[in-house]
């Protein structure tokens, strides 16, 4: 797992790592299904009827592989069985035959996420080292094993390829897919030769790459249709501030459009606290009744880490989740893992009636910048500004917090931004370098490519998200500056100014146009993509709670079809 709520060129978390250690392999069993025999459990196709309708419900839990204490608790709360228990294993242990066994006696399908690493030591394992053979005997011995098991099961090899984070990743192979390709058919073909049709295999990746590049597409990475049952995607709200549609909405509909296969929230999530995730959770079980009928099952991280991402961290949380999952709507039937991939394409057409909704026709916003002389001293600016248009980014608290305007200006040589910032708790961000975007402050996207095709879905090499803290006076932390994109890096030569006023405070900054792009001379009347937001870290946290966009939505900064645009006046 990676936040990919965190941004496609930010520092991502470092939450595998710290959570998958060998000693940590979790599962869960259910309270009201021990009792029932593996035929009861694992009917044929034929038993279990798909009505095209419904999302089967699945949860990892840490600490969980013997002690089904703790899974019962959480069933009795949520009045709900689950229909799949996922866990983690690395490559220097076999087939976890007697977990596999102990989880679908309880009544589960057991879910693995096979990761072709060592949690020892990352770089063991390379995708090329695989391909020539030198893994053939592991790889072989765990295929037999899983053909003996013999009961269904879930195999999800090799997930979140298009993030930077794993070494199998498409960015750690040459920004190469076909590396990845070649390597999951192989294994996939390993499987199939042992007999280990029992096997169910979910091609998984992260809702938003990183970096959002072309090459790193994810269905640039897809094995084709007979190597692939279930499409998965793994995606968290790890500032509290994303819904469930924002971060799945793009490659939920990328997914459908592109493959006849049920899809899977494979790994999911939410930070927050009290009302804020309850509402989440409410929002997320509506939509994915009314926007989402491809998504067919559903897996909750379910654990205590850098985030509480409990169902039940807190009674409002735990109140709302036992609300959205007594629905009928959400299913507990393990067997219908098998039936829905063989009936997927049966309601395909049917479901093709929500994308229009999930992805309305948007309204272009749109935005001016005057030019200004050339000018590196931010006090000399003062009287050119009254001159301009600012962009209005309105309130969705309240007049007293977190709205504001944003003007803009250019000059032949830089990028000028004035933010005046509404903020009840002003001027909180102790973050640093990449990881600024988490907390007070003001994000701007923008491409210097006038001719870049406004409806693309990933960065191009001009194409720039540029983050500017007011940083922590109280703490003596400063303010600055980072852009992402191809940059990764503080921009040269930017210069920065935030005051504290009577409503919050104010940034302003000159950008140098060398520091994005070296060649970048701006002319009148161009039209440059363009979005904007405000991002602010409330009192009693340090993190950022709430988030105003301009244009976009919540996928705005990895996205730039979502983007506005800015005229140069």
């Amino acid at each position: 797992m990676k936040s990919l709520n965190d941004q496609p060129y930010r520092n991502l978390d470092k939450r595998r790592s710290n959570i998958y250690s060998p000693g940590i392999l979790c599962m869960i069993a259910a309270w009201a299904m021990i009792t029932m025999t593996s035929n009861e459990v694992f009917g044929s196709a034929q038993s279990a009827k798909d009505n095209g309708t419904g999302v089967l419900l699945g949860v990892f839990h840490e600490g969980s592989q013997t002690d089904l204490k703790p899974i019962k608790e959480l069933e009795k709360g949520l009045n709900k069985k689950f229909a799949s228990v996922m866990w983690f294993t690395d490559w220097t242990t076999g087939f976890p035959a007697a977990d596999a066994k102990r989880v679908s006696k309880a009544g589960y399908i057991p879910h693995i996420a096979w990761e072709p690493w060592s949690w020892e030591n990352k770089d063991l394992i390379k995708l090329q080292d695989i391909l020539d053979g030198k893994w053939d005997t592991y790889i072989k011995t765990w295929a037999s094993e899983a053909a003996k098991f013999k009961r269904p099961l879930l195999l999800r090899w090799a997930h979140e390829f298009n993030g930077d984070w794993y070494p199998w990743s498409v960015p750690k192979n040459g920004q190469d897919p076909q590396a990845y390709i070649k390597t999951y058919r192989y294994v996939h073909d390993i499987f199939n030769a042992a007999g280990a049709k029992n096997v169910q295999w979910i091609w998984c990746f992260n809702a938003a790459s990183v970096p959002s590049q072309p090459w790193n597409a994810p269905f640039e990475a897809y094995p084709g249709d007979t190597y692939v049952d279930w499409v998965g995607i793994d995606g968290y709200n790890f500032s509290g501030t994303d819904s469930f549609k924002s971060i799945f909405k793009t490659a939920y509909t990328k997914a459908f459009s592109s493959v006849k296969k049920p899809i899977m929230i494979a790994e999911f999530a939410t930070a927050g606290a009290g009302p804020d995730k309850a509402k989440w959770i409410a929002e997320m079980a509506n939509d994915l009744k009314t926007l989402f009928p491809a998504i067919r099952a559903i897996t909750w991280f379910d654990i205590n880490k850098e985030k509480d991402w409990r169902l039940f961290s807190s009674e409002e949380s735990k109140n709302s989740a036992k609300k959205a999952f007594e629905d009928s709507y959400f299913l507990s039937k393990s067997s219908l893992f098998k039936t829905i991939p063989a009936q997927f394409s049966n309601y395909h057409e049917s479901y093709l009636k929500t994308l229009g909704s999930l992805s309305p026709k948007k309204v272009l916003m749109k935005a001016s910048a005057i030019e200004f002389p050339d000018e590196n001293e931010i006090a000399k600016l003062e009287s050119y500004w009254a001159k301009s248009t600012p962009l209005t980014i309105t309130s969705a608290k309240g007049e007293a917090d977190l709205h504001g305007k944003v003007h803009l200006a250019y000059s032949q040589k830089s990028l000028f931004v004035r933010a005046e910032i509404a903020d009840d708790f002003p001027m909180n961000n102790d973050k640093s370098g990449g990881d600024i975007w988490n907390g007070d402050g003001l994000e701007l996207c923008i491409s210097l490519d006038k001719d870049a095709d406004p409806g693309r879905e990933f960065y191009g090499p001009k194409d720039f998200q540029i983050g500017i803290s007011p940083g922590k006076p109280e703490q003596g932390i400063k303010p600055s500056i980072w852009a992402w994109g191809s940059l990764k890096k503080s921009p040269d030569g930017a210069i920065i100014d935030v005051q504290e006023t009577s409503t919050g405070y104010m940034i302003q900054a000159i950008i140098p146009w060398a520091s994005l792009v070296s060649d970048f001379i701006p002319q009148k009347g161009w039209e440059l993509g363009f979005d904007c937001a405000i991002d602010d870290a409330d009192q009693g946290s340090n993190d950022r709670q709430s988030q105003n966009i301009w244009c976009g939505d919540g996928n705005f900064y990895a996205n730039p079809s979502q983007w506005g645009i800015l005229t140069l006046e």
